[in-house]
């Protein structure tokens, strides 16, 4: 199976690369500014433009859109289109995939139950919360999005082109 990282026999580099290796770039930032969150250190003082990679992690995904005409098309023909892509991965891949999604959602989930509990908490009584841990939560939420919207975009170009059966 040829791998999008590979280079063409031309010596050209395709933007399907580009837009992989930007996402595990990506990913492996988001991934190490997520983990920061649940640490005693608040990550927006120490890193300012941590919130760059909102930007960074959309606009990789409307480039990873924009480069895919099979994803441009009707609803129908795009869930085809993810469907066959998802089926050309191999099932490690699969599996990161969906575990990753998964934890984005339980990820969302808890952290706004966490959220609310301590805006409950800080309303009751402003010491009990710091707002380094209410932005450690909020840019958790976000991180854990990013995690999703940098790697979907790099599996599946990653792993885009005719699958050879041996």
């Amino acid at each position: 199976m040829p791998l999008s990282f590979s280079v063409a026999l031309n010596g050209n580099i395709t933007r399907m690369n580009i837009v992989s290796l930007i996402g595990f770039i990506g990913f492996g930032v988001s991934l190490a500014v997520h983990v920061a969150t649940f640490g005693q250190t608040n990550v927006m003082e120490h890193y300012p433009y941590v919130m760059v990679l909102h930007v960074v992690a959309l606009a990789n995904f409307a480039l990873f859109i924009l480069l895919n005409k099979e994803f441009r098309t009707k609803k129908a023909d795009s869930n085809r289109a993810f469907k066959q892509a998802f089926q050309r991965m191999p099932i490690l891949a699969k599996a990161v995939l969906i575990g990753c999604f998964v934890y984005a959602a339980v990820n969302f989930a808890t952290g706004m139950i966490t959220t609310n509990q301590m805006k409950r908490d800080k309303t009751a009584d402003p010491q009990a919360v710091s707002s380094m841990q209410m932005e450690n939560q909020q840019l958790r939420i976000f991180s854990g999005h990013w995690m999703v919207f940098f790697l979907a975009p790099a599996m599946i170009c990653f792993f885009k082109g005719p699958r050879r059966i041996a």
